[in-house]
């Protein structure tokens, strides 16, 4: 629902920020580290922006084309902060002509196809009744109600349950067996998965660290046998080099153990995924 415009940006700079007018988080990221074709750096993230939409009922939507517009001037920094302002302001979920066109019945089912709450027609009720119009609640009802059917199925709450998302409350008691049991489902999938990405960044770490320890160990070595050392600089870098030698025995000797662990922590998650048919 509502209308969109699109902001008349040069190519360059044309970026891909959606807003979802009460679930706006989802974007929030994007503000701080754009992939889109972006080149990250250590801090900061340059945008190559491809196209921006934002309901036109938005209240702050002249200042947020603004900034869209000028978004190299304001800078990352700003631009999050005068996101995090606009959000207060909100916008409305319907217009005057949705208010006055409004089909409860399919706005209802929308919503519960999307997995909404009831109370989340208090925000039309509140859109509308800027404009003197109430929803009606019975055709609404019913809509949603169709909608749930669609979005409380099992393949629905297995996919939450395995994004690690916390199970919607949503489903009437008759849809919500099937979606919760789903649900757990797709929690067992994201437990073995997120188990072996524990385990494989582990095993990056390990890795990388004895990279570092190399190198450390090389400069060490190498100014051993630089010219015009010091007797008691050279016993400061033998304990250096022993020390760090050290160092790298330990860190060498977890990797065995963890590229088993991941190992097994891959065929277990192979085993739970084939488990579950979705």
């Amino acid at each position: 629902m509502g209308r969109y415009i699109s902001s008349g940006l040069p190519a360059e700079k044309r970026a891909s920020l959606s807003l979802s007018c009460f679930s706006p988080f989802p974007f929030l990221p994007s503000l701080f580290c754009c992939s889109l074709g972006a080149q990250n750096t250590h801090s900061s993230c340059q945008i190559v922006v491809k196209r921006y939409s934002l309901p036109q009922n938005c209240r702050g939507l002249p200042l947020l084309k603004l900034v869209i517009q000028n978004i190299e001037t304001f800078g990352m920094r700003n631009l999050a902060v005068i996101f995090a302002v606009l959000l207060l302001t909100g916008c409305a979920t319907m217009n005057r002509s949705e208010c006055e066109t409004a089909d409860w019945q399919a706005i209802g089912y929308e919503d519960g196809a999307a997995g909404k709450v009831l109370s989340y027609l208090g925000n039309h009720r509140k859109a509308c009744a800027e404009y003197a119009i109430t929803p009606d609640m019975s055709a609404y009802r019913q809509g949603r109600l169709s909608g749930l059917e669609e979005y409380c199925i099992p393949a629905k709450g297995f996919s939450q349950g395995r994004s690690g998302s916390a199970m919607s409350t949503v489903c009437p008691e008759q849809l919500s067996a099937g979606f919760e049991r789903a649900w757990l489902q797709g929690r067992e999938v994201h437990q073995a998965e997120s188990q072996q990405r524990n385990t494989e960044r582990a095993l990056n770490r390990q890795r990388q660290s004895l990279k570092e320890l190399d190198k450390q160990i090389a400069a060490a070595e190498k100014s051993l046998v630089s010219d015009g050392i010091g007797s008691q600089r050279r016993k400061e870098l033998l304990a250096e080099v022993k020390k760090l030698t050290a160092e790298r025995m330990g860190a060498e000797g977890k990797i065995p153990t963890l590229e088993i662990q991941l190992a097994e922590d891959k065929e277990y998650a192979a085993l739970v995924r084939a488990r579950y048919d979705f």
